[in-house]
């Protein structure tokens, strides 16, 4: 017969703990040095070029973002932005009731923008990052058209008369588009957490005004 010695309770309560203590270190350290992934949240500031009228905040849009490592120096992203985040009005493309805009898109209000896209670090300088990007976009909001506008006539001594009525539709509307950005990053915490500023170029299709973000982010890689 075979004689297998008994172990002592403490004793294989000892050794487990010293299994999972091992374990947890090992898989600590793998995460730390791994950091495939990242999460960020941003604000920023926009202006829309050849329009009528648009908000002049600093910061008026509100993100979020997620990013994956895919190879040395290349990340992949998707990000979600809201705009205008104080008021209703994006941006006024012509006059709300002139006689000139009947028929036509006025302003576009509440919009959100989806991004998806690739990102190129191209610098870093110990905690420095500089970064390159591109992609594709898809804008999605509420626009207003004019429909009909009824005037006065004018008074003696007066060049115009005044709007009396006007008949104003809204519509939900899609653009595809792209972008193309360059931000800085500073990482810090063992490169867990990074702080930075950015500036994006963004272009839509059906005459959707050429437009410039720029802000500042912050993230958390794990």
């Amino acid at each position: 017969m075979l004689f297998i010695p008994k172990q002592h309770p403490y004793l294989i309560t000892y050794t487990m703990k010293n299994y999972s203590l091992t374990f947890l270190i090992l898989l600590c350290t793998l995460n730390s040095s791994a950091q495939k992934n990242g999460i960020e949240i941003g604000a920023a500031g926009y202006t829309f070029y050849q329009i009528t009228e648009q908000q002049k905040d600093l910061i008026n849009v509100a993100s979020l973002g997620y990013n994956r490592h895919i190879h040395k120096k290349w990340f992949a992203f998707l990000q979600y932005n809201k705009l205008p985040i104080k008021g209703w009005l994006l941006v006024q493309e012509r006059p709300g009731l002139a006689k000139e805009s009947v028929q036509k898109l006025t302003s576009r209000n509440k919009y959100n923008y989806f991004d998806l896209g690739m990102r190129y670090q191209v610098y870093q300088v110990k905690q420095h990052h500089l970064s390159i990007s591109g992609g594709l976009s898809f804008a999605y909001g509420t626009n207003s058209y004019l429909l009909n506008v009824i005037w006065t006539e004018p008074e003696p001594g007066e060049p115009y008369g005044h709007p009396i009525d006007a008949q104003v539709q809204t519509k939900k509307e899609g653009y595809i588009g792209g972008l193309l950005g360059f931000r800085y990053d500073y990482r810090l915490w063992k490169n867990r957490i990074n702080l930075g500023a950015g500036i994006t170029a963004r272009a839509y299709t059906r005459d959707f005004p050429f437009q410039i973000n720029y802000g500042i982010h912050a993230g958390y890689n794990f």
